[in-house]
């Protein structure tokens, strides 16, 4: 992507970022010849403060590895600080952190798929490629993480604690710096609802943001009228908490309605897309029999979206399979498919799934071996021995896609956090599971063309 995202993003970021924002810097660099060389840095900036200080910092002559957060943070030292960052400079406690380019930085940012339901402003910076301790270092590396405080089980351990990637740490990798802005407001969706034809909305926005620059638009279901879609705003109701923060309610009466796409937006640009809907009407019957022992779904969200327990997540995709009219079945032998997935028509699924980037290369590796393995059975005893395989990854896409394992070339369907929340999203009216395997094949097919 051209450095356009890059102008696009500082002139959002001048109006999102408020007075009293928290930052979150989270950094491992290489030294070199006591310079100190980023290869892989995230930056969050965010309305809320945090609640507990994570701050700390590892350091031996090989490398620099930490975190930074602050709280209450000034508008203008955060904009003076973003010009920077934005140049791939990053300054903490009078420590300059530089990424690496041999020519110009590429520019990247996920704020531009139009398919997604969250919006917060973002950019990635990538330099040149840095070459990593060789393995004879690592032994000494990982000794010293041991050894500091606090104490890490090696770099990996350290690197997958920030969420910078365990596995980042062999050979060569692209120095990257990934800034992230969350909005100044946004819906509570677990405090909105629809009943009785009564639509509630919940907003928090940070103290020092100026609510007019909201938009709010709702599109009801079923479509009747066109007149039925309109812009509310107006009917939100803003008080300020003891906190400061700013809360806005508002009440919108409707008629006969079962489900409503709510979208918010700051300055004619999309912050959240979001559907709302009556848990008594749905027209899945799998889904309302699940809802009527978990309401409004909020214990499969945790599981899938939350906990870190990977067996409770490995449970919720497999309950949300179930809902969309897939036929799953959890494995009870260790060494198998998490699992076992098959379509209404008969096709059959390996699935593996994961939380974190450190097993990412692993999964992939037995999802190819088990699905070739039982290709081979099949096909020695006359059944049909066309098997599909999906990686299911709780992480969103873009932190994926730095990885640079070729998903294509090994046939395996990638499903991350975007795809689960548009999942949630088509259970109401129910899902053609078949469909969504072929276009997921072709989506592959497709968007390998485009890298090409």
């Amino acid at each position: 992507m051209s450095a356009e995202s890059k102008d696009i993003f500082l002139k959002e970021a001048a109006q999102w970022i408020c007075d009293k924002y928290s930052l979150d810097i989270r950094y491992y660099t290489i030294k070199e010849d006591k310079e100190y060389i980023i290869q892989t840095c995230s930056i969050q900036l965010h309305p809320l403060s945090y609640v507990r200080d994570n701050s700390f910092a590892i350091e031996s002559d090989l490398f620099a590895i930490g975190q930074f957060q602050k709280n209450n943070m000034s508008r203008d030292q955060l904009l003076e600080f973003l010009n920077h960052w934005i140049l791939g400079e990053v300054n903490i406690n009078d420590k300059k952190m530089q990424l690496k380019t041999d020519s110009r930085f590429q520019f990247y940012s996920d704020m531009f798929h139009a398919d997604s339901w969250y919006y917060n402003l973002h950019i990635k910076l990538t330099g040149s490629n840095i070459y990593l301790p060789e393995l004879n270092k690592l032994r000494e590396i990982d000794n010293q993480f041991r050894s500091a405080t606090p104490p890490f089980d090696g770099l990996s351990d350290a690197l997958s604690w920030l969420d910078l990637g365990g596995a980042q740490f062999l050979g060569s990798r692209p120095s990257e710096i990934n800034i992230s802005i969350s909005p100044p407001t946004d819906i509570i969706l677990e405090d909105c609802s629809l009943d009785l034809d009564c639509l509630t909305l919940k907003l928090k926005a940070s103290p020092d943001f100026d609510t007019n620059k909201i938009q709010l638009a709702i599109c009801p279901v079923p479509r009747r009228h066109v007149h039925e879609r309109k812009q509310v705003v107006s009917e939100v109701n803003w008080t300020v908490l003891e906190d400061k923060i700013k809360e806005g309610i508002a009440k919108i009466n409707l008629k006969d309605i079962d489900s409503v796409l709510v979208m918010l937006l700051i300055n004619n640009n999309t912050v959240r897309r979001q559907w709302i809907i009556d848990t008594t009407k749905a027209r899945n019957n799998r889904q309302l029999t699940v809802q009527h022992f978990d309401k409004n779904l909020k214990m499969l969200r945790k599981a899938i979206f939350d906990l870190p327990d990977s067996n409770k997540f490995e449970e919720g995709v497999a309950l949300l399979l179930f809902i969309m009219g897939f036929t799953p079945a959890v494995q009870i032998e260790t060494d198998s498919p998490d699992l076992i997935v098959y379509t209404p028509i008969g096709k059959l699924i390996l699935v593996e799934c994961t939380m974190r980037i450190s097993d990412f290369s692993a999964k992939v590796g037995k999802l190819v071996d088990r699905r070739g393995s039982l290709e081979k059975l099949l096909k020695k005893n006359a059944h049909d021995s066309m098997v599909y395989s999906a990686l299911i990854c709780r992480l969103p896409k873009d932190q994926i896609a730095s990885l640079g394992i070729d998903l294509h070339e090994n046939k395996i369907i990638l499903l991350t956090k975007e795809d689960l929340e548009q999942g949630f999203t088509m259970i109401r009216n129910g899902v053609d599971p078949d469909k969504l395997i072929i276009d997921a094949l072709n989506n592959m097919v497709r968007n390998n063309k485009d890298l090409n």
